[in-house]
C-alpha cells in the first residue's frame, strides 16, 4: 500500500531520527571523554594516543604530522562529534551556543587538570583545539538540520 507521508510526519520523522542519533553519540562520547579527560594518569592518555598514532601512520597518516600534533587534532575531533550531536539533539541551543561551548568545556576541563589532578597537564591548545572542534560540529549539525529540513520541503 503505497501512502503520501504528510509534511508534518516527515518532519516528526527527521526529528526522531536526528535525536536517535544525537543521543548516541552523546552517551557514547560523554562517557569517552570523562574517560579521557579526566583519567588520572596523563602517561596512560599519552601511550594511548601515541599508539592510535601509530595505527594513522600506518594507514597512511603523513610522516610531518607529529604525535603531538595528532593529539591535538584528535582532540578537537571529540567536540566536533559532540557539537554535532548536541546540535541535533537539543534544538532549544543555537548550533553557535554548542559551538561555543565547546570552548567553555575545554577551558573547565583544562581548568580541573590544573587544580584537581597533579598527573595532568593542562595546554591552551587543548581549549583552542576544543573550541574550534565545537565550532565545526556545530557548524555541521545546523547544515545537517538545514539539508534535513529542505529535503523535508521537497516532499510535499
Amino acid at each position: 500500500m503505497d501512502e503520501q507521508m504528510s509534511r508534518g510526519d516527515v518532519d516528526q520523522r527527521d526529528r526522531t531520527l536526528a535525536r536517535r542519533v544525537g543521543g548516541v553519540l552523546c552517551v557514547v562520547l560523554g562517557a569517552g571523554m570523562l574517560l579521557l579527560f579526566f583519567w588520572p594518569r596523563g602517561e596512560d592518555v599519552r601511550l594511548l594516543m601515541l599508539n592510535l598514532w601509530s595505527l594513522a601512520k600506518s594507514w597512511g597518516l603523513p610522516e610531518q604530522v607529529s604525535p603531538e600534533a595528532f593529539a591535538v587534532v584528535a582532540n578537537g575531533f571529540v567536540f566536533v562529534l559532540l557539537a554535532f550531536a548536541l546540535t541535533l539533539l537539543v534544538r532549544r541551543i543555537s548550533p553557535w551556543g554548542w559551538g561555543l561551548s565547546g570552548f567553555a568545556l575545554g577551558g573547565a576541563i583544562e581548568f580541573v587538570q590544573l587544580v584537581a589532578m597533579d598527573a595532568r597537564v593542562p595546554e591552551v591548545m587543548d581549549i583552542a583545539a576544543n573550541g574550534l572542534g565545537g565550532m565545526v560540529g556545530a557548524a555541521l549539525g545546523a547544515w545537517a538540520l538545514h539539508s534535513s529540513a529542505r529535503d523535508s520541503k521537497a516532499c510535499e
